[in-house]
């Protein structure tokens, strides 16, 4: 389970905008990029993300953000293979079906065309698909009360 420590800034029915930055230790480290839910941000910057409230925070509280690693990896699949797969695929099978009708440079054409719309096609359903009641959790992060106990976030220079 990947958590992180976020202030909510916003509550909208089941549903809360949080925010959170990168911790200064993340800019020296090799995986930081893969590491963090609140995205590839410089040290320090902040990044607002819509999550589940379960723990029907309130505004200005300090809670814990939780994906699932299987969650997290699934979206990232989504986000950044499918579309590549989508576009190679609509680029060949055009570029293939025009070739026999016309000069190549209008099959390579056609076929750029319809790789792009493919990609926009796709992202157009994977916004449908992981919006709305039907998905509701499906891909997104979870709001839980923080653990005090043995909690190792540290309020210091950015609370407030």
């Amino acid at each position: 389970m990947m958590r992180e420590e976020v202030r909510v800034v916003a509550v909208n029915g089941d549903y809360a905008e949080v925010v959170g930055q990168r911790q200064s230790g993340c800019s020296g480290c090799h995986a930081k990029a893969s590491c963090s839910m609140m995205g590839g941000n410089r040290s320090g910057e902040e990044t607002r993300v819509w999550a589940l409230n379960q723990a029907h925070a309130q505004v200005g509280e300090w809670v814990t953000l939780e994906i699932s690693e299987r969650q997290f990896l699934r979206a990232s699949f989504l986000v950044y293979l499918m579309p590549l797969f989508f576009l190679f695929l609509a680029a060949a099978g055009v570029r293939t079906l025009m070739l026999p009708y016309g000069s190549e440079d209008m099959a390579d054409g056609m076929a750029a065309l319809a790789g792009l719309l493919a990609v926009a096609l796709f992202f157009w359903w994977l916004r449908h698909h992981t919006h709305g009641p039907d998905a509701k959790g499906r891909f997104q992060p979870v709001i839980k009360k923080p653990d005090l106990v043995g909690n190792s976030f540290h309020c210091d220079d950015h609370c407030g």
